[in-house]
C-alpha cells in the first residue's frame, strides 16, 4: 500500500555550457592532477590530489579564489610542482597554439569567474523560472561551495538554511525547523551531512549542484524527500551537468543507467561503491582517449551488472 501511493521522480538534467576561460580552468586543473598523479601513484596520494579536481568539478570560482589566497601555494607552485619547467603545449583540442605555463595559470586566475559563473547563472534561473515560490534543497559535497552559494542566493533577496558536518548538531536541527516553516527560508543548502538521517518530505524539489563519485550517494540524497508522509504526487529532482567533462560522462554512463537498480534494489553502496571509486581515480588521475574512457566505463557497467546478480 505504501509503494502503490509513493510520489513520481521527475528527474531533469540542467545542462551547463562553460565559458572558453572556464573550460580553459577546468581542463587545467584537471592536466595538473594528472601530472601529480604520475609523478606520485601511491593511492593516498593520489586521493590527495584528486580533491582538486573535485573542487574544480564543484565551483569554479570557489577553487580560483582558492589558488588566488595561496590556498595550494602560489599558482606558480601549483603549476610548477606538477608540470617542471616544462611547457605543455596543446593540451586544448579548441586553442591547439596555446602555450600552458605558470605564468599563463596566473593570467587565468585575473578572470572574474564568479561575475561569469556559468554554473550559479542555471541555478538562478531554476529558482526564478523553472520552480518559482517553491521550497528547495540543493546538495552540494563541498563547505566552501555551500558558503559562496548561500552568499549569492541571500543577496538575490532569498532566505537560505545551511545545514553540513561543521554546525553543531542541535543547530543543524534549528535550521531544518527554520527551513520547515512555511514563513521560512526557501532554500535549504545542504552537504552529505543533510542525506542521512533527516525527514525533508514536506519538500518535493531537490537539485544536485555537484553529484557525488557515488551514485548510490544521490539516491541518498533522493531518500530525504521520497519518504512516507510525502503528499505531492511529483517529485523534481533536479542534476547540474557541465557539458564536455568527465563529471559529465560519468553521469551519462554510470549515474542514469544505475538509477534503475536504485529504483529496485535499494540501497546498493557496498556493491557499486568500490568500483565507482575505482573507475573515477583511473578516469582522473590518467591521460585517457575517449575510446578509452568509453571501454573503462562499459568495464565497470559490466562488474557492478555482474554483482548485482549475486546480492
Amino acid at each position: 500500500q505504501v509503494k502503490e501511493h509513493r510520489p513520481l521522480r521527475d528527474p531533469s538534467v540542467l545542462l551547463v555550457e562553460y565559458s572558453p576561460e572556464e573550460m580553459q580552468l577546468y581542463r587545467t586543473i584537471l592536466q595538473i592532477v594528472r601530472e601529480k598523479c604520475r609523478q606520485d601513484s601511491r593511492p593516498f596520494h593520489v586521493f590527495q590530489v584528486i580533491g582538486l579536481q573535485l573542487r574544480a568539478a564543484s565551483c569554479l570560482p570557489v577553487l580560483a579564489q582558492e589558488i588566488r589566497d595561496g590556498r595550494f601555494g602560489t599558482p606558480e607552485d601549483l603549476f610548477g610542482e606538477a608540470m617542471g619547467e616544462e611547457i605543455y603545449d596543446d593540451i586544448f583540442d579548441d586553442n591547439p597554439g596555446e602555450e600552458l605555463t605558470a605564468a599563463g595559470l596566473d593570467k587565468l586566475l585575473a578572470y572574474d569567474f564568479e561575475e561569469h559563473d556559468s554554473k550559479y547563472r542555471e541555478l538562478k534561473r531554476m529558482l526564478t523560472d523553472i520552480v518559482p515560490d517553491e521550497k528547495v534543497i540543493i546538495f552540494a559535497y563541498y563547505r566552501p561551495t555551500l558558503a559562496y552559494l548561500r552568499r549569492r542566493i541571500m543577496n538575490e533577496g532569498i532566505n537560505v538554511a545551511v545545514i553540513h558536518g561543521g554546525i553543531p548538531n542541535d543547530a543543524r536541527w534549528e535550521e531544518i525547523e527554520r527551513f520547515k516553516d512555511p514563513r521560512g527560508p526557501r532554500v535549504l543548502l545542504s552537504s552529505e551531512v543533510g542525506s542521512e538521517g533527516i525527514d525533508l518530505q514536506f519538500c518535493r524539489v531537490m537539485a544536485n549542484y555537484d553529484l557525488p563519485w557515488n551514485p548510490m550517494r544521490v539516491e541518498q540524497r533522493i531518500g530525504r524527500i521520497d519518504r512516507v508522509g510525502q503528499q505531492a504526487k511529483h517529485l523534481s529532482i533536479i542534476n547540474f551537468k557541465v557539458r564536455d567533462t568527465i563529471e559529465e560522462r560519468l553521469y551519462d554512463r554510470l549515474h542514469s543507467k544505475l538509477e534503475r537498480f536504485a529504483n529496485s534494489l535499494g540501497d546498493l553502496e557496498a556493491v557499486i561503491g568500490n568500483e565507482v571509486q575505482r573507475l573515477t581515480v583511473e578516469l582522473l588521475s590518467k591521460e585517457l582517449t575517449p575510446e578509452q574512457e568509453s571501454r573503462l566505463m562499459e568495464q565497470s557497467e559490466q562488474v557492478i551488472e555482474q554483482r548485482l546478480l549475486h546480492v
